[in-house]
């Protein structure tokens, strides 16, 4: 964020946030985030059978690690939306 731009816009809901990109750097680590987790998941259910369980928990605590990394990415390259006129 070095242009001092936010790169999701925030808003925030009765139980939830709704974060969406709204830079280039947003969009780049929302499409980076989206295709590491879809060719790991992959990676993982074509292995079903052949990789040891060990092999499956880490891909899994690399996947949960890799989301709360994104989570925490977003919220804190995030500024509040601009309220609807």
């Amino acid at each position: 964020m070095s242009d001092g731009k936010a790169w999701f816009e925030r808003r925030k809901g009765k139980t939830s946030y709704r974060l969406r990109p709204s830079s280039s750097g947003g969009w780049a680590l929302t499409i980076g985030y989206a295709v590491a987790a879809i060719v790991l998941g992959h990676m993982l259910l074509a292995g079903i059978g052949r990789i040891p369980a060990t092999s499956w928990f880490a891909g899994f605590v690399v996947l949960l690690a890799g989301s709360a990394l994104y989570l925490l990415a977003a919220f804190r390259l995030s500024a509040p939306a601009r309220p609807k006129t």
